[in-house]
């Protein structure tokens, strides 16, 4: 019971993030947390400060590994060093943008490098 409840979090977590995406710029949708505020508040936010944001984007990006059907590790090897460089730059173009949506940015990004999930073996199958 536990993991379907995590699982749905996960879900719920990971969608809001694609919902807001599709929203207009005056209205959050479900996004929580560092998602739902500006850029701009992000690029102002003290070293302490940003690892709150380093914490959303781990929870992020383990919602959407945990429900990308082709991937399971979308950073493939970059560390959150890296992530919050490529973040920063995301958001200094468009710092009235909320945070959420330069994850989205990211991602979008990142996906086709990502480690995809094995195809299953066709070994031991009759043809």
């Amino acid at each position: 019971m536990k993991k379907i409840l995590l699982l749905l979090s996960l879900i719920t977590f990971c969608l809001s993030g694609l919902i807001s995406h599709q929203a207009s710029a005056a209205d959050t949708g479900v996004v929580f947390g560092q998602g739902a505020l500006p850029c701009k508040k992000f690029l102002k936010s003290s070293k302490r400060k940003k690892n709150d944001y380093v914490i959303w984007i781990q929870g992020y990006l383990t919602a959407y590994n945990a429900i990308a059907p082709d991937i399971t590790n979308v950073l493939s090897g970059k560390d959150f060093k890296w992530v919050l460089e490529q973040v920063e730059q995301i958001c200094q173009a468009m710092p009235d943008d909320y945070f959420n949506e330069a994850m989205v940015q990211l991602v979008f990004e990142l996906h086709p490098q990502g480690i995809k999930i094995a195809p299953p073996s066709s070994e031991g199958k009759k043809p």
